[in-house]
């Protein structure tokens, strides 16, 4: 358990330091919802491979962090923001948007007719197909 934890906690620090570059990147706003002036936390787009790669790390914040994490708690409102997110020059947030868009065409029209609308390039193409499972 020691040994997990001690992991754990180890790439959380790695993830910190990504932190600023990742702010001065993305004009530190949340890569989903663009929200600023609020805490913003590194969030690692699945798959997540042993080794941290910052290419696979986008700014979240709290609000959104939460409700990818807890499912249940999921504001549909608040999503309303991925019809700008799906279109993210940064392929990590695009990748993340398409994913939950995904999640909520299945019960909500607005993301089903943003889906219609989506082209995607290869890469985010194969990055999706790698994780449709994860929302």
């Amino acid at each position: 358990m020691a040994k997990g934890f001690q992991r754990d906690t180890l790439r959380k620090q790695q993830l910190e330091n990504f932190t600023r570059e990742l702010v001065r990147r993305y004009s530190a706003q949340c890569e989903l919802c663009g929200a600023r002036k609020t805490k913003l936390v590194v969030f690692e787009v699945p798959p997540v491979s042993s080794d941290i790669n910052i290419e696979h790390c986008i700014l979240l914040c709290e609000t959104c962090l939460q409700q990818i994490c807890y499912p249940k708690q999921r504001n549909i409102d608040h999503w309303r923001c991925l019809s700008t997110a799906v279109w993210s020059n940064h392929l990590p947030a695009q990748v993340m948007a398409v994913l939950l868009t995904r999640y909520f065409a299945k019960t909500h029209d607005w993301a089903t007719n943003l889906e219609d609308t989506l082209y995607l390039s290869p890469e985010a193409d194969q990055w999706l197909a790698d994780v449709e499972s994860f929302v």
